[in-house]
This record gives C-alpha cells, structure tokens and sequence, in this order.
C-alpha cells in the first residue's frame, strides 16, 4: 500500500515532528508513494516540518522537481537507476536544511551536511571519495544528458508498462495499485505459481535474471527491474523467456 495524502495528513494533525521521511519508490513491493502530493501536504499542514525524500530507486528514473516539491533533503545512490557499480551515496539540501545543521551540537562526522558543504565549495570532499566511480558518474551523467531527461522518463514508464500489460495478460497482478505503480521496478503476483528459482535457471541460459520476492513476499510474487540502461528490447527479450518457460 502507498502512503496517501490523508494518512500523512492525520497523522501531523496528531503530532507535530521535525521532519518527515518519505520513500519515493519501493523496490519490494514496486509502489510508487506521490511524493508531490505528500510533499504539499507537510507544507499545508506543518510548515516547520523538514522534508527528507529517499530516492534511491527512482532518482534517474522518474522525474522529481526538488525545488518545486520543497524537498529539504533528497538522497540517492548510484547502482539504481543511474546504472553505476554501488559505492555512491549522492545527496541535495535545501537551504533550510542546511540552516537546521547549524542548530545542532553534535552531528557526527560521516553526516555533517555543514563540513560537507564546506569541502564542496572547493571542489572537494572531507574524506577520500572512490574515485573510479566518480569519473564513472561524471560519463554516465553526460550519456543520460544525450539521452535527454524526458525520454529517458519516458522509456522508464513505456518499460514498466509493457511488463505490467504483459503479466496482467497472462493472469497476473502487480502487486501495488494501478495509481501507485512504479516505473523503475514491477513487483508481480506470482498468481500462476511459478517456480521462481527454475525460471531464473531458464532465464539464466539466455543471460537473464529477475528477482523474487522480499521478505515474507518471496515466492508470492517477483520483480522485473525497469530502470537504468535496461531497453525496451531487453524488456521484449525478457517476456519472449517468459512465454517460452510456460510453454515447457
């Protein structure tokens, strides 16, 4: 289930806190929370209230207006849809954000927005970054550049559609409702009871793999990531070897 604009909104009614956690897209369950909506609603509701947004999984993917939103805090990392090795934890704070460090005593070391930002206006970092995947990023970010933003945002949501229209074709549910589904990972019922380690050794001879489910989700239900450099092509491929593992 997505987190709705209502159940925030009762929920700062209730209590007022310092900040709000919002995960944009979860990759277990493939929901999509509407971090715009729930994002105005803090600002209607509890003005003071800093908004922290983990974009882990959608940043690259999906588009996200920071400024427009009034994001205080926006997180990501590089092995999503930006289609780098792991290793990156990439970050924006408002100015608000930044004002809020200052008020407090003890932030710590590997956190400290404000001895961050200090390194960054001198093109710097506090400590030793892994620099093959900073000059990795710095070419990746000129490919989806050429791509252009809005195509690859497109291509994003034309992937994960085409495999939600396909497993719904053949009598299986995503998992999240139609509103709240993402465009970077599907999250499918596994209502035909595959089996989901056999298809992965069948997907596997054609260099292909998908994901089961998380947690309590595992074999009730997979998941087909549709972000980063992953084609439309690929996604086709993918489907031909889910027709033909059904045919066995």
């Amino acid at each position: 289930e997505a987190i709705t604009p209502d159940m925030l909104r009762d929920a700062l009614k209730a209590k007022h806190y310092e900040a709000v956690t919002i995960v944009h897209n979860e990759t277990s369950t493939g929901v999509q929370n509407p971090v715009e909506e729930l994002c105005r609603v803090v600002h209607e509701t509890s003005p003071d209230t800093l908004i922290l947004v983990d974009a882990v999984s959608s940043l690259g993917g999906v588009k996200i207006d920071m400024d427009a939103c009034g994001i205080d805090f926006l997180l990501t990392s590089s092995q999503k849809c930006l289609a780098l090795p792991p290793g990156l934890a990439l970050a924006s704070a408002s100015d608000r954000a930044m004002k809020k460090a200052e008020s407090v005593t003890n932030r710590g070391w590997y956190f400290d927005l404000l001895l961050m930002e200090k390194h960054r206006i001198k093109d710097s970092t506090p400590m030793t970054p892994a620099m093959p995947l900073i000059f990795a990023l710095d070419f990746q970010l000129d490919r989806i550049l050429a791509e252009g933003l809005d195509a690859r945002f497109a291509r994003h949501t034309a992937m994960s559609k085409k495999v939600q229209d396909w497993c719904m074709a053949h009598g299986m549910e995503p998992l999240a409702k139609p509103e709240y589904r993402s465009r970077t990972v599907v999250t499918v019922k596994n209502d035909l009871k595959w089996d989901i380690s056999a298809l992965n050794k069948f997907l596997k001879t054609r260099d292909m793999r998908i994901a089961n489910g998380y947690g309590k989700l595992k074999d009730l239900s997979f998941r087909v990531a549709t972000m980063g450099e992953t084609s439309l092509k690929d996604i086709d491929m993918l489907l031909e070897g889910f027709a033909d593992f059904m045919k066995q």
